[in-house]
């Protein structure tokens, strides 16, 4: 959830953090073209269980790169993923959570949806 952040994500799924920096990252400073695309090269995977993509350009740039991508099977990235290139993750539509100053999309759908991924598929 955007609103989270990694510490709260951590506790909230018991996990000590100190057992999660020897196999977690976390980078907070912006990175250049080039940085981004050594992370792609020493990654073993690239797995993004989104709520819903325009179209995924990290998911583009980390097949691209040549990485095993596991992302959510809905949302503008199965324009070029498939269960042949990729691991699309099993989801359920779930109505989305309107936030102040988001007008635009309650005008446009009175019950807008994304995507939960069923978790059991990233273990």
């Amino acid at each position: 959830s955007p609103t989270r952040d990694m510490q709260d994500e951590l506790s909230s799924r018991d996990i000590r953090e100190e057992a999660a920096k020897s196999r977690v990252l976390i980078i907070k400073e912006r990175l250049t073209t080039e940085q981004i695309a050594r992370l792609y090269q020493v990654g073993d995977a690239f797995v993004l269980p989104t709520h819903g993509e325009g179209w995924g350009l990290p998911l583009v740039e980390a097949m691209a790169s040549g990485l095993p991508t596991i992302a959510t099977g809905w949302g503008g990235q199965m324009d070029f993923m498939s269960k042949s290139n990729s691991w699309p993750l099993d989801y359920t539509l779930a109505p989305a959570p309107v936030q102040e100053g988001f007008g635009l999309m309650q005008s446009l759908d009175d019950s807008p949806q994304w995507a939960d991924v069923d978790e059991a598929g990233l273990r």
